[in-house]
């Protein structure tokens, strides 16, 4: 499995606090509370840490390009409000996330655990091509920060 920046794990959302501070070389043990809490508000990158000195962002920024290990490859919006994310994962598996907006204005995420899966559905990709393989933690929590970028505060 490929791995993140110089770090030798497959994504930051792996992680940890604890475990961020001596796989980042942090300076500080609450760094690592710091760096935990960017990540899970979903910035995209070490610059947008603010509350991390100027010296760590940039060299973290260099070492690790990308905090993730997946990426958004299909966005769709319907009528509903219903928004449909198409995330790749590292071996180029697609999985799919899901928000659905009730009336009232309330926000439902839907996150894949598996590639594939064997119920098959009929609305859901995942479910045409079988069971493949059950998602690591950090793959799961990636799709739920994808679907937090889009939604307003």
């Amino acid at each position: 499995m490929e791995k993140v920046g110089k770090t030798g794990i497959p994504s930051l959302y792996a992680l940890k606090p604890n475990e961020l501070i001596g796989a980042l070389q942090l300076e500080k043990p609450y760094q690592g509370g710091q760096v935990y809490r960017w990540l899970v508000k979903g910035v995209e990158s070490f610059s947008q840490m603010t509350d991390l000195p100027l010296e760590i962002r940039e060299r973290l920024s260099t070492q690790i390009p990308t905090l993730g290990s997946t990426r958004v490859v299909d966005h769709q919006v319907d009528e509903s409000k219903t928004v449909k994310l198409g995330i790749e994962l590292q071996d180029k598996s697609v999985v799919e996330c899901v928000i659905l907006t009730d009336r009232e204005e309330r926000h439902t995420a839907c996150l894949s655990s598996q590639v594939g899966c064997a119920m098959a559905c009929s609305f859901c990709r995942t479910g045409t091509m079988g069971f493949v393989r059950n998602l690591e933690s950090y793959e799961i929590i990636e799709q739920f920060v994808h679907l937090r970028r889009i939604l307003p505060e």
